[in-house]
């Protein structure tokens, strides 16, 4: 269901502005690792989004859709797992 949204999302008229930013959930190792990175904006004035299950802090990002595949390899260089994030 989300790849059928995010398809449709592209063939809309917003399409040019959807793909030039992304939005990332991420928890409080990865916002730690990601925050002050180029290009990266966080929403909420650096509060937590959320507290998932487990008492994980959640963060939304807004990112540039091209700089996804460098801040994977930040992540997994710097967490050393992959991911870290999910796009929405």
């Amino acid at each position: 269901m989300r790849t059928f949204l995010s398809m449709l999302a592209l063939l809309t008229s917003a399409a040019p502005a959807v793909a030039q930013s992304a939005w990332l959930t991420t928890g409080e190792a990865a916002y730690q690792q990601l925050r002050g990175t180029a290009g990266v904006r966080l929403r909420a004035s650096g509060a937590p989004l959320a507290t998932a299950v487990g008492g994980v802090r959640l963060y939304l990002l807004e990112v540039p859709a091209k700089s996804i595949p460098r801040l994977s390899r930040l992540l997994h260089a710097g967490l050393r797992y992959c991911g870290g994030f999910m796009r929405h």
